[in-house]
């Protein structure tokens, strides 16, 4: 069953020459009766899924629902990403990540996965990991063993149709106790 239901307005420019359908994507996706912080941006090339993933970062995290992020894409897309983070949200001037810290990891390595995780102590915020698919699976199994909480932390995965290799799938599951298979993408409270 999708998660998502399309959008039914056109994709139009509003007056202060934004998106409309970006802030309507936003607020489906941080909607408690909606995604409920867990969905799909499923959007044209072009459209600006990176913003659109950065506004809802911002609001996320204005309402105190994630401590940190997870960027996790192709390893050509790393520095898209990290040059994205820098410039201000189009038509604001505002920056596009007010809340990153001024330290964060570009590309996980084992170091880099374990300064992540050590740096988002109880009361730390804006950490940002950026991670290849090759690095995830790793990543979220020493998460699962270290008995690291992601609960506070949100993961946007670009272009997720390359996230489903089934040692992906199998780190993004969990098996109950009764042998059910739990993924972590259930909107439970847990958005990753």
């Amino acid at each position: 069953e999708p998660v998502s239901e399309p959008l039914a307005e056109p994709i139009i420019l509003d007056e202060s020459g934004r998106y409309s359908y970006q802030e309507q994507a936003v607020d489906w996706f941080v909607n408690p009766e909606k995604a409920d912080g867990a969905g799909l941006f499923w959007m044209a090339t072009g459209t600006g899924k990176t913003v659109t993933s950065f506004k809802t970062v911002n609001r996320l995290f204005e309402e105190g629902k994630i401590d940190h992020v997870v960027i996790n894409t192709k390893n050509r897309l790393l520095k898209q990403w990290e040059k994205e983070m820098k410039k201000p949200l189009p038509g604001t001037g505002k920056p596009s990540t007010p809340w990153k810290n001024k330290q964060y990891w570009y590309n996980a390595k084992k170091k880099r996965m374990d300064s992540f995780r050590q740096s988002c102590g109880p009361g730390s915020t804006g950490n940002v990991l950026f991670t290849t698919y090759s690095f995830m699976s790793a990543f979220l199994t020493k998460c699962r063993a270290t008995k690291f909480d992601l609960s506070r932390t949100l993961l946007i995965v670009d272009e997720v149709h390359n996230i489903g290799s089934g040692q992906n799938i199998e780190a993004m599951s969990i098996i109950e106790d009764d042998g059910s298979v739990k993924r972590l993408d259930s909107a439970d409270g847990n958005h990753y």
